[in-house]
């Protein structure tokens, strides 16, 4: 069987987590190291022209970041690895993907004490 790759190639990917996560501040202080590890519902969606693909799987994070006070004001910084496993893997192997996704996320905060 031959497939037209641009049949398989979607034309939006969206994930979404809910999750919950355990911070553990390595050296507590001014300038704080952080390490982080949590798990939840992980939902994919591919849309393609003819249809959608959507599942839902259990999931899990880790990651680290630096955490920053300045007077009043936190500044915070990580980078977390979100691993998602999902059971579409015939769906998946046309795609030539495995069904186990490694999201990497970077975000930064700031937070006022009050």
């Amino acid at each position: 069987i031959t497939v037209d790759p641009a049949l398989l190639t979607p034309d939006s990917v969206t994930l979404l987590y809910a999750e919950a996560n355990v911070l553990l501040i390595i050296l507590p202080g001014p300038v704080a190291p952080f390490a982080t590890v949590g798990a939840g519902a992980h939902r994919i969606n591919f849309d393609y022209a003819a249809g959608s693909l959507n599942e839902t799987a259990f999931g899990w994070n880790w990651g680290g970041g630096l955490k920053v006070k300045i007077g009043p004001i936190a500044l915070r910084g990580d980078l977390r690895d979100h691993v998602s496993k999902f059971e579409s893997g015939d769906v998946l192997a046309l795609l030539g993907v495995t069904n186990t996704f490694h999201n990497w996320e970077a975000s930064v905060g700031i937070g006022v004490a009050f």
